[in-house]
């Protein structure tokens, strides 16, 4: 993922995530430190998304959603105890719409939406049970809640 000033993220499979400042040429890497809680929260990175404001978003694998503003890092995860924490720590798509409004797509319980604002996330959609097959985020992404135009009859 390539931010605003052309320096690049990469989210790996296990290594966490590395930062490519064009130019001095020097990576610089975030690990998940467990006694740090404004650490990157998994070193198994699965999505990113730099949003208008120019905070990186962060999908992990079991670590739930990230979100790094410069200088440290936000950890959004699943709480049993909480019915608007993230729905699943298996974050699998970010999407950020023409609102402004976040779109989590998770592994396991669909697609959910995240107000920054208040912090509380909220599912949209109806919830299968049992696994979702494939990820939420797919061609067919605009037809998940109903968001495909509308045909215009003549």
């Amino acid at each position: 993922m390539e931010d605003r000033h052309g320096n690049l993220w990469i989210g790996t499979n296990g290594g966490g995530l590395l930062y490519f400042d064009r130019a001095t040429g020097k990576y610089t890497r975030y690990l998940h430190d467990p006694n740090n809680r404004n650490s990157i929260s998994s070193n198994v990175i699965v999505s990113l998304l730099i949003d208008r404001e120019g905070k990186l978003w962060i999908g992990t694998y079991y670590g739930g959603l990230d979100c790094y503003d410069g200088k440290r890092f936000t950890n959004y995860r699943h709480d049993d105890a909480d019915p608007n924490s993230l729905a699943d720590d298996r974050v699998w798509e970010i999407y950020e719409d023409r609102k402004g409004q976040l779109w989590i797509g998770t592994l396991s319980q669909g697609l959910i939406g995240f107000d920054r604002k208040s912090g509380v996330f909220k599912s949209t959609c109806p919830r299968a049970p049992g696994p979702t097959i494939s990820p939420p985020f797919s061609k067919t992404k605009r037809e998940i809640c109903g968001w495909a135009p509308r045909p215009a009859w003549m």
